[in-house]
């Protein structure tokens, strides 16, 4: 019985040792920090008293009360303020107090839950505010280092602490409309790129809830379920199109989607619109000249001759029209040199299923076919040798390029380009 008072004695003797350390700590903090506020010259006091908030904090006693939580925060604020002062002075060249902000503002928010008279709920949210002025500023710092996580978790305090102060009564961070709709919209971006989609989706749903006119919205929650979910990806871009039918954002997001789905048809009248909406974008004619050629194709190997022929026509066309916009693009180059490289193939395959008529008439047409597809070819070649002029380690071009060559008896090119293919691992 008389160990176990012994022990009793003993623990209690530790525990107001601990007691007296953080009591200690505390004095020795609050005093490290006035010297400093007389003269902020004295950072090493700053330092000082920044290794005192572990033993001041971890006590079980003064831990956790408003006037500890508000020191620590205080000691935090003044290391955010030391290194922005040394920043601009260019006396140093990174901080020295590595997310003090940051701490600062979590403190100042547990010094307002720890909080129990007025005054104290009072000077804890006048720090909160205080303190999260700097948040986005953090945030974006996070940003422009490549780190999408920690600006987003930046961010979401500055949404938090703008809520928190206006549930008060008191003027929040983002103190317009448009400020706080900037954050949600800046704050999904960081969650999309950080691969926490949920998130971003909630903060967009946010911003259509408050009427926020921005197609980006109904973009970017349409590239966000994209690939994860297809079915939900197409209901937002439904709702962007209904919302904001002239952008033309929006209009090529709807266009990119119908090409990846095949759906030709659809997609003429589509690309009309935009090409009404920027007539100076060869690119667009160029994709409407695509799905033209496409179009011809798929009713060529239905036996539709005349509708082929039709689609052939308007897929020259948007070709040309593209190329007089911009002679020097590769893929319109090449497009339209295939579409008459595709035809002139049509010819040979026409003209081979004569081979074996050695009969006049049969002779006749198969000369007929064979200079048929020796126009083709002709017309594809200048357009094959622009984008070989562009780019000349395109593989696809080379092939074209050889074949046309040997069927018009140009030896010495066509070597040049089997050497060529062959360089690249043709």
């Amino acid at each position: 019985m008389k160990r176990f008072f012994l022990l009793l004695f003993a623990a209690a003797i530790g525990l107001g040792l601990q007691a007296q350390e953080g009591a200690k700590a505390f004095k020795k903090a609050k005093s490290l920090l006035n010297s400093y506020n007389l003269d902020d010259s004295k950072v090493d006091d700053l330092a000082e008293a920044g290794g005192l908030l572990e033993t001041m904090l971890g006590d079980s006693e003064i831990g956790g009360t408003f006037k500890t939580l508000k020191l620590a925060a205080q000691v935090y604020a003044a290391m955010s303020v030391a290194d922005q002062k040394g920043m601009i002075a260019g006396t140093i060249d990174k901080p020295r107090f590595a997310e003090s902000t940051l701490q600062a503002y979590d403190h100042w928010v547990k010094a307002h839950g720890a909080a129990e008279k007025k005054f104290e709920v009072k000077e804890g949210l006048a720090g909160i505010a205080e303190s999260a002025r700097y948040l986005n500023n953090l945030g974006f710092n996070k940003y422009e280092a490549g780190n999408a996580e920690g600006a987003l978790k930046l961010f979401e305090k500055t949404l938090a602490a703008d809520k928190l102060l206006k549930d008060n009564s008191m003027d929040g961070v983002l103190a317009t409309d448009s400020a706080y709709h900037n954050q949600l919209f800046i704050t999904s971006a960081m969650a999309t790129s950080a691969g926490q989609l949920d998130k971003a989706e909630g903060y967009l749903q946010q911003l259509i809830e408050v009427g926020y006119q921005d197609p980006l919205v109904y973009s970017n929650l349409y590239k966000i379920y994209e690939e994860k979910d297809p079915e939900k990806a197409v209901s937002y871009l439904e709702q962007g199109r209904k919302a904001f039918p002239n952008d033309v954002n929006m209009l090529f997001t709807e266009i990119n989607y119908y090409l990846k789905q095949g759906r030709l048809e659809e997609l003429t009248g589509k690309l009309q619109k935009a090409i009404e909406a920027e007539p100076n974008n060869a690119s667009v004619r160029s994709t409407l000249g695509n799905v033209y050629d496409q179009l011809y194709q798929k009713e060529h190997e239905a036996g539709n001759g005349d509708k082929s022929m039709e689609y052939f026509g308007q897929a020259e066309k948007y070709y040309n029209e593209a190329l007089s916009i911009d002679q020097g693009a590769l893929e319109t180059n090449y497009s339209l040199g295939a579409l008459y490289y595709n035809k002139a193939v049509i010819h040979v395959k026409e003209m081979n299923e004569l081979a074996d008529d050695y009969s006049k008439e049969g002779t006749r047409k198969y000369e007929a076919k064979k200079a048929e597809a020796m126009v083709e070819f002709d017309r594809s070649l200048p357009y094959f040798e622009k984008a070989y002029s562009i780019n000349p380690k395109d593989r696809n071009t080379l092939i074209a390029l050889r074949e046309i060559y040997v069927r018009k008896d140009m030896f010495d090119k066509s070597n040049e380009m089997k050497e060529q293919l062959e360089a690249i691992g043709g």
